[in-house]
């Protein structure tokens, strides 16, 4: 019984340092769609900004899926 107790610790802990990175990811995106954005406005930002966060988690969903299926290893 510990090992699956560990087994679903370890995945949680792994849940978490995903989440902080993907945190971390969307706000360097955000902060960089606010710097190449021409005028000061929130709506040109997230212009710039959502599809590139779109991109991003498309990417890693694609990536897990492709893990889980054996494809790269």
């Amino acid at each position: 019984m510990s090992s699956s107790a560990m087994s679903i610790a370890e995945h949680v802990d792994e849940l978490r340092i995903r989440l902080i990175h993907v945190i971390i990811c969307i706000i360097i995106i955000t902060i960089f769609g606010a710097v190449i954005t021409p005028d000061g406005s929130g709506v040109t930002k997230w212009f710039v900004a959502l599809p590139m966060i779109v991109l991003y988690a498309v990417g890693i969903r694609t990536i897990r899926r492709n893990e889980m299926s054996g494809i790269l290893r």
